[in-house]
């Protein structure tokens, strides 16, 4: 398995910081395409849809982004109490 990119947290269930650059770098991908999908479905879409078509961009992204993390956590993705 490759390095993890993503740290887990002490304590619940989502991944903590990046811990290379990689992971930065997905989250920057991930914020830069949210902006580009809201900014392109308000200037093209109909106005009447275009509120939709962000939306479900957006979703998209961040399904991808979820699974992205999912599989490069360290130790994986699961709920902890924060007990060692």
């Amino acid at each position: 398995m490759s390095k993890p990119w993503f740290a887990t947290k002490r304590d619940g269930y989502p991944a903590d910081m990046p811990i290379s650059w990689k992971g930065w770098a997905v989250i920057s991908l991930a914020f830069a395409g949210m902006m580009l999908a809201s900014q392109f479905a308000f200037e093209w879409a109909p106005a009447d849809v275009a509120p939709f078509w962000a939306a479900g961009a957006m979703v998209i992204i961040i399904i991808g982004f979820s699974l992205i993390i999912r599989a490069k956590t360290e130790g994986g993705r699961r709920r902890r109490d924060g007990k060692a």
